[in-house]
């Protein structure tokens, strides 16, 4: 076990990640936006039964995704602490990008 946990520590990924503050660690880890959005374009796929050429279903795809875009008004409730987590570790190579 302890062999496991020295690879995982050691990886340059999850390295970076360990040691990230606990709310941005949290926006990191958070898969539900992620599993919901793959849900939605997996049914708009399963519904048509063939495409005619890989351009329409690309189109389908942007009109799903513009569709569901729509549901997307509520932000994270962990974002305004880690974005204050943000600007402490990144200071001026954040600030610009913050509205």
């Amino acid at each position: 076990m302890e062999a496991l946990w020295a690879t995982i520590l050691f990886s340059g990924f999850a390295l970076e990640v360990i040691i990230r503050p606990p709310n941005i660690r949290r926006l990191i880890y958070t898969t539900n936006a992620i599993e919901s959005l793959n849900r939605d374009l997996r049914k708009v796929i399963k519904t048509r039964a063939a495409f005619p050429t890989e351009t329409a279903a690309l189109k389908l795809l942007f009109l799903a995704i513009r569709k569901v875009e729509k549901r997307w008004v509520r932000p994270s409730p962990y974002w305004s602490a880690a974005m204050r987590e943000l600007v402490v570790l990144f200071g001026d190579r954040i600030t610009p990008y913050i509205d």
